[in-house]
């Protein structure tokens, strides 16, 4: 599996104009930018603003810890199509959303287990590099097994971009929810890899596995783990089901539509994360 940062060609105009404070965390200005279609159709509206950004005058490494070269190196940033497909597809899974000034702003924020660090890193460089200034950050804690358990956390800056997904994402008690009809328009064969890297795997453990595949959605409802496998079978007609486990629900997708899958998914699939994905039958 090849997988390329996220630049050159692969990087489409912009598509976030900047809105003034009072549109930036309203749902009117998402469709503003997007209209009511999918990325790349023709409701990407030609008659969006047209806004011509000042070039970053300086490098990231220059911030600092100074807000002003913050604020400053913030305006010449934006988000693109394909980081906001990964955006999705991350806040689908264990990425939370937070901000610091009463929702002008929001930032990501990203926690992974010792053995996805390598995947942290490949969001940080290739995925949302302007958006990060840091370095993941190890926290080491005791699990309720009374066992020393050793996480990374990273978080990009606050940005106004981010404040699309607040609108997709967030209820009005700040809690993660899903509003698949809000989704629909932005769930890509990307989002689909990205989310599952984040919380997706194998359905079967046993020694004869089979081929299905897991996402772990124990944080949502039943209700919306439902609209997720609907989401799911309506995008990509894969064959999907909800399935009890612990003390949630979690969307299965059937084994035979596994290379369906690998299809739409499997060339955004970082191999460092291959380990998720079922084993080769042999022959």
């Amino acid at each position: 599996m090849n997988v390329q940062r996220l630049e050159s060609a692969d990087v489409s105009p912009i598509i976030f104009p900047r809105a003034p404070d009072n549109l930036a965390n309203n749902f009117f200005f998402e469709h503003m930018i997007f209209g009511s279609g999918p990325f790349g159709s023709p409701h990407l509206h030609a008659h969006r603003p047209q806004v011509a950004y000042p070039a970053i005058p300086f490098k990231k490494a220059d911030v600092g810890t100074s807000r002003h070269l913050l604020r400053e190196y913030k305006k010449g940033i934006f988000v693109t199509r394909q980081q906001f497909e990964v955006c999705v597809g991350l806040m689908l899974g264990d990425a939370s959303l937070q901000t610091q000034d009463n929702g002008k702003t929001y930032r990501m924020k990203f926690e992974v287990g010792e053995k996805n660090l390598a995947y942290l890193q490949h969001i940080k460089t290739n995925v949302l590099d302007d958006f990060i200034l840091g370095e993941p950050h190890e926290i080491t804690r005791t699990n309720k097994n009374n066992r020393l358990v050793k996480t990374y956390q990273l978080q990009t800056v606050g940005h106004e971009n981010f404040c699309v997904l607040q609108d997709l994402f967030l209820d009005s008690n700040k809690k993660k929810c899903i509003k698949k009809d809000r989704l629909a328009p932005y769930f890509t064969p990307r989002t689909l890899a990205y989310w599952f890297m984040d919380d997706g795997g194998k359905l079967d453990y046993s020694p004869n596995q089979g081929k299905g595949l897991v996402f772990n959605t124990h944080c949502f409802s039943h209700s919306e783990v439902q609209d997720l496998c609907t989401l799911i079978t309506e995008k990509f007609d894969l064959t999907t089901w909800t399935k009890p486990n612990k003390s949630g629900y979690v969307v299965a997708i059937s084994g035979k539509d596994y290379e369906k899958f690998v299809e739409l998914a499997g060339s955004y699939i970082i191999p460092e994360m291959g380990y998720k994905l079922p084993r080769p039958r042999k022959s």
